[in-house]
């Protein structure tokens, strides 16, 4: 059935805040600085800070995966995804700058954007549960 406007459901809305509440919300802002550590690192050129920053990202996304899912199937499939591409892209950065693979290094860089694409996709699905 197609959605009719902004009615949401409230018990799904209300088990969202409990998870955003509960500590989900700690572990979604806890990818943020990983993103602009990343990017930064790359801009800079700077691959001893690439590699560090390249582990904090996997690391913090393989927590995440460990986390509770959002209940929300919708708001959970772009968290999943974004939080696999998350891990992916800090593994093929790790390896690319093991190799010395300037190619595994930019998909690395690739997977990050599509992660921050999921990520942004599951906020706008969590403001229209949270009715903002």
């Amino acid at each position: 059935s197609a959605a009719r406007g902004p009615a949401v459901d409230q018990a799904a809305a209300a088990a969202v805040e409990a998870w955003l509440h509960g500590g989900g919300q700690l572990v979604i802002d806890n990818l943020a600085p990983d993103y602009h550590r990343v990017a930064g690192a790359m801009t800079a050129n700077d691959m001893s800070e690439l590699s560090a920053a390249c582990a904090a990202l996997r690391t913090s996304a393989e927590t995440a995966q460990a986390y509770p899912p959002i209940p929300d199937s919708e708001a959970q499939v772009h968290w999943s995804a974004s939080l696999a591409q998350s891990a992916r892209a800090g593994t093929d950065c790790l390896a690319g700058l093991s190799a010395n693979s300037g190619m595994l290094i930019t998909e690395g860089g690739h997977e990050a954007g599509a992660s921050s694409r999921e990520s942004a996709l599951m906020n706008a699905r969590l403001s229209t549960l949270r009715g903002n």
